[in-house]
């Protein structure tokens, strides 16, 4: 019980109140199941992917793995911007870097227990991090935090339409009873469930707003 009081305390004093938010709270959970895809963009292949360790980077620029750094930064990027529309005044900062540390945490520990150590750094590279900075340092931009809704958006689409014209099926083709399977599903719905959230969140106040009379 007291746990349950201090994750009451811990989600009244970072998160918004209120429904809404606890159904947003509840995508975000469900995106951290994708990670065992091992893929940024669940279903759409590796991209290329170097099994390349930490301690072994590229010998120059041409031999960075853009592909992979850029779906990685646009996973992150738009997950960032999704869990900012969720957070109270005041926590934007602490938050998304709660969550950027957070999330690649969840990544290690889907390398670590699905590869082997030695080729970990396929998923875990220096690209990989790269592109969690460059999405903390941009959203951490006042330009942008102030436009979170709109960057989720726009993330969430970007992913949607990566997928669309990336793959034949919109759902992969495999297994959903396996962890690896599962996470490749829920990597594909999450855009559609988190496009639907903030289309919803939009939508809400002018709904429910009361009518002035004529």
């Amino acid at each position: 019980l007291r746990a349950g009081h201090a994750l009451r305390r811990w989600r009244g004093r970072w998160f918004l109140a209120g429904s809404r938010t606890n159904l947003g709270l509840a995508l975000l959970l469900l995106w951290f199941v994708t990670p065992f895809a091992l893929v940024p963009i669940s279903g759409i292949g590796w991209l290329h992917l170097h099994l390349r360790p930490f301690d072994h980077p590229p010998p120059s620029l041409a031999g960075i793995n853009s592909p992979w750094l850029l779906a990685q930064f646009v996973e992150i990027a738009t997950l960032g911007a999704f869990t900012a529309c969720l957070l109270r005044p005041g926590r934007y900062v602490a938050g998304l870097v709660v969550l950027f540390l957070t999330a690649f945490i969840a990544k290690l520990l889907a390398a670590t227990i699905l590869l082997k150590i030695t080729v970990a750094g396929g998923v875990l590279s220096l690209e990989t991090l790269g592109a969690f900075l460059l999405a903390l340092w941009l959203l951490l931009l006042p330009a942008l935090s102030r436009r979170r809704r709109i960057a989720a958006l726009l993330g969430i689409s970007a992913l949607i339409l990566t997928r669309f014209f990336l793959t034949a099926r919109f759902l992969p083709g495999v297994n959903i009873l396996n962890i690896t399977g599962l996470a490749q599903h829920l990597g594909a719905l999450w855009p559609i469930l988190g496009l639907l959230w903030l289309q919803w969140d939009t939508l809400r106040p002018a709904l429910t707003s009361p009518r002035e009379d004529p």
